[in-house]
């Protein structure tokens, strides 16, 4: 029964591996695949770029950050606001790339990070 359960945790895992490891090809295939043509393409590419480049600076800064509270809420305030970070350079990814919507999964998963954030604010 143990060497079953753990034959599907593994199983699992590698289905989850495998599917990630997918997600990355296309990801990696869609960056020149689905690049507009003409200027209206490096416009959208030089400002797609810049967004990830200051998200990945905030995320940077997040990471030093010396919080003045020890608190709960506090944790939960910095943790949610790295996570908007996370979500929005997934929803980048998404649509830069793949160019496919973020989905609802995503759209309830913001909402939810952003109203933590809001809430523990205080």
């Amino acid at each position: 029964l143990a060497s079953q359960e753990a034959s599907e945790a593994s199983g699992l895992l590698g289905t989850w591996v495998a599917s990630v490891s997918k997600w990355c090809q296309n990801v990696w295939n869609g960056i020149g695949a689905n690049h507009a043509p003409g200027v209206g393409g490096i416009v959208e590419d030089s400002f797609m770029a810049l967004l990830a480049a200051v998200s990945l600076f905030s995320l940077f800064q997040m990471a030093f950050l010396k919080r003045k509270s020890n608190s709960f809420s506090g944790l939960m305030h910095t943790a949610t606001g790295a996570m908007q970070i996370g979500i929005v350079l997934y929803a980048i990814i998404e649509e830069r790339c793949l160019r496919e919507s973020p989905g609802v999964l995503w759209a309830v998963s913001t909402w939810i990070i952003f109203m933590v954030n809001n809430i523990t604010m205080w």
